[in-house]
């Protein structure tokens, strides 16, 4: 399915119901306005199924790697794109953000604090970050499982 600016789309049921697949993708402009957009979004798409740790959990890490495109990655260029996927089952709930700016590249100006990636490790099971010469993605696995989650740790 192709999207354009700030459209979403959904494959599956939006019932929060975690028994079958289902996910989303949306494209939105790489604004302030577009992370909370976001957030509300993987929210809906999380619905009533999954537990409130980890709705938070997820949309904590979403609004990182949203804030973290925003400041840095058109920082020399006109605003630029988010691209947004997620998808959930049930016991996991992946999310991949891609933008085709900059990339990760360490600045002493920076206006963050630096503790975005390190928060997003946190708050995840598992993350990815890959630059590429025409894109950066983060891409965050969050088992929602409990049973799954400790065994994981351990």
């Amino acid at each position: 399915m192709s999207l354009g600016k700030g459209q979403i789309g959904h494959n599956g049921p939006m019932t929060g119901i975690p028994t079958i697949a289902s996910s989303m993708q949306l494209v939105m402009p790489s604004t302030p306005q577009s992370v909370p957009q976001a957030r509300r979004v993987v929210d809906a798409l999380l619905g009533q199924g999954f537990r409130q740790e980890d709705h938070d959990r997820i949309a904590l890490a979403v609004s990182e790697a949203c804030t973290n495109v925003v400041l840095h990655a058109y920082r020399d260029c006109a605003i630029g794109v988010i691209a947004l996927k997620a998808s959930t089952s049930p016991s996991r709930v992946t999310i991949r953000i891609t933008d085709t700016g900059l990339g990760v590249v360490p600045r002493l100006e920076s206006p963050g604090a630096g503790f975005g990636i390190m928060l997003m490790r946190r708050l995840s099971d598992e993350m990815h970050l890959e630059r590429s010469h025409e894109s950066t993605v983060v891409e965050m696995t969050f088992i929602t499982d409990q049973s799954e989650r400790e065994c994981a740790t351990v």
